[in-house]
């Protein structure tokens, strides 16, 4: 309403100001005309610049209307999208879990099984800021049984793994520990050479204790994919020092045979967002 006035009063007063000069110019003087040329103005604008204003305002709501509107369908339209090719997925990998079982491969049953439940998790779970701990170790477990199954009757190749069951109430940002057993990986294992992989993990007194050795193999990649595991460890850094500043403690060392990771995070015993963490951390 007080911006329909001020409008309102300024194009009077615009429209008042030419026949004001030209009726003092005619007489001479200040005349009981100019009062009246004043009224008439006013009765003029006020009516024009009411509807004009209110037809604006009621443009704006439709406008902010349909706007809204229109993103709250697009919205939904992604969301059905993103639900629609997952659920397609996983009807896929049943089909073909269903099939390997009638052929009695069950290794490849058990395979896709296992690789279903890591994609649910990765779809599902992993957009979340923190997840249980067990959540995460369970995802790291089912990663590590179906990469060791490839290996598995090679002699010459042993992977072990020690991770703790039972954990209540303690949450994690999901992914920070998977990158670490992904280069032992790609970088510890040799089908001709003696290699070995050996991922611990347990928690004392809230905090997580985690470690990966692995063996060292000449690498046959490119360089770009070495490029691309650096970064991905440089990401989980940056991670670490976003979600846990000063609450945890990453140790990669490497020599000649070995490659050796050890990391410990004061783990939270309720979930919150890394941006609570910086608000904490700067009050």
């Amino acid at each position: 309403m007080i911006e329909y006035i001020l409008v309102a009063l300024l194009s009077a007063v615009l429209l008042f100001i030419p026949f004001f000069f030209m009726i003092q110019a005619i007489h001479g003087r200040y005349s009981n005309k100019i009062i009246w040329l004043g009224i008439i103005c006013a009765i003029i604008v006020l009516p024009i610049t009411y509807l004009y204003f209110f037809r604006f305002k009621a443009n704006k709501r439709t406008i902010d209307f349909l706007k809204k509107d229109l993103g709250k369908t697009a919205a939904e339209y992604k969301l059905m999208q993103s639900q629609v090719n997952p659920h397609f997925l996983f009807n896929v990998m049943n089909s073909i879990y269903g099939l390997a079982l009638q052929e009695n491969a069950n290794r490849t049953a058990d395979s896709v099984q296992r690789l279903s439940q890591m994609m649910r998790f990765l779809i599902f779970e992993n957009q979340q800021d923190q997840i249980p701990l067990s959540r995460d170790l369970s995802y790291l477990k089912e990663y590590i049984t179906i990469q060791s199954l490839r290996t598995e009757n090679v002699e010459n190749v042993k992977i072990e793994q020690d991770i703790v069951d039972s954990i209540d109430n303690l949450f994690i940002a999901p992914m920070l520990l998977i990158p670490f057993v992904e280069n032992a990986f790609k970088h510890g294992i040799s089908m001709n050479k003696p290699s070995w992989i050996k991922v611990n993990a347990d928690v004392v007194d809230g905090q997580l204790k985690f470690s990966v050795y692995n063996s060292i193999h000449k690498s046959t990649g490119t360089d770009l994919e070495r490029t691309k595991s650096g970064i991905g460890l440089e990401n989980v850094k940056s991670r670490l020092d976003l979600s846990y500043p000063d609450r945890y403690m990453l140790v990669m060392e490497q020599n000649q045979q070995e490659y050796f990771v050890f990391l410990t995070i004061e783990l939270d015993s309720s979930p919150h967002s890394e941006f609570e963490t910086n608000e904490q951390n700067h009050d």
